[in-house]
């Protein structure tokens, strides 16, 4: 495909949808096609309006329902490539997701879904549907060889009493490491008023290390680390965006078992999952202590990423599942 493509980008609100919409935007930019993003924090709706009446876009990309939504309420008439990583029929993925879901059939609108089973229970029901596991632009993700801050870290919301009780034994059980949790503010507020031990607020408040929103902050913050470990929370099978951002950054990633681990990654040669709650003990035990090993599977990991899940590679097999 040689054709030179406009793209209007939609820049989501979410933390998460920014995130990997700037992966995929970044991969179009990449293939040398031209790209004008469109924020939907910070610009008017009517900027859109105008932006298509200035530009001959030839397509309307963003995440989950965000594109869906500005092309249906503005009469918009540009195919629409949507990236969704949220369970498309759920709240997850927008509270709107019900009066927005039958225009994903429509027949110039693109749906790339990041989770294989859910995407196979999909097929009948939207015609231009495609499985595309998360991605990342691994310019942007790669070693920066920074000084270790942090040996183990953890970043995400601790929503569930799982995730919590989780972290919050893994602060105490290994105190003599430096820990490092990432999150939103509200949500450590919302996490320490879960616990009701004096001693686990206190770790909490020592490990939040506070929020990061962007790409770059994220690379620096995972660069900072040894170890992080990971829990995916949506889909049947599939990985989250985390997974590819510790990966890229050769840094060492323990994963929670997920069927994709085994379907696009070899276990033990180039991606570490484990199985239970002493079992990730014994990895991060095993990985502090065997350095040689750590450097061979995180140079493994970047491998891989690099070739099968960068932004680049990605972003052209969706364009030629388009054109």
């Amino acid at each position: 495909m040689s054709k030179k493509l406009q793209i209007l980008a939609i820049m989501p609100e979410s933390i998460g949808g920014r995130l990997t919409s700037s992966s995929l935007f970044d991969g179009f930019r990449l293939l040398g096609h031209d790209v004008e993003v469109f924020d939907t924090l910070f610009e008017p709706v009517d900027a859109v309006k105008s932006l298509v009446e200035e530009k001959d876009f030839d397509f309307v990309a963003s995440y989950d329902y965000t594109a869906i939504i500005y092309k249906t309420k503005l009469g918009l008439k540009i195919p629409s490539i949507n990236y969704f990583s949220d369970v498309i029929d759920d709240e997850h993925s927008g509270k709107y997701w019900r009066e927005y879901y039958d225009f994903l059939n429509e027949d110039e609108n693109y749906v790339f879904y990041w989770d294989r089973e859910l995407c196979e229970k999909k097929k009948n029901e939207i015609k231009n549907l495609f499985y595309m596991p998360h991605f990342v632009n691994t310019m942007v993700y790669r070693n920066l060889g920074l000084r270790t801050e942090y040996e183990l870290m953890f970043a995400g919301r601790l929503d569930s009493d799982f995730r919590l009780r989780t972290v919050v034994t893994l602060m105490k059980k290994f105190k003599h490491l430096r820990f490092g949790w990432f999150a939103h503010q509200k949500h450590f507020e919302q996490a320490l008023l879960r616990l009701d031990s004096d001693e686990e607020k206190e770790l909490l408040k020592k490990n939040y290390r506070g929020f990061v929103d962007t790409e770059e902050k994220m690379s620096k913050v995972i660069n900072k680390s040894k170890i992080v470990f990971n829990y995916n929370a949506q889909g049947a099978g599939s990985l989250n965006y985390r997974t590819y951002q510790v990966m890229a950054c050769e840094k060492l990633l323990l994963s929670d078992y997920r069927k994709e681990g085994e379907e696009l990654f070899s276990p033990g040669e180039n991606f570490v999952m484990f199985s239970s709650f002493d079992d990730l003990c014994l990895k991060i035990d095993y990985f502090l202590n065997n350095e040689e090993e750590y450097k061979r599977i995180v140079h493994a990991c970047r491998e891989v990423v690099e070739k099968n899940h960068s932004s680049k590679v990605c972003a052209a097999k969706m364009i030629d599942c388009i054109l």
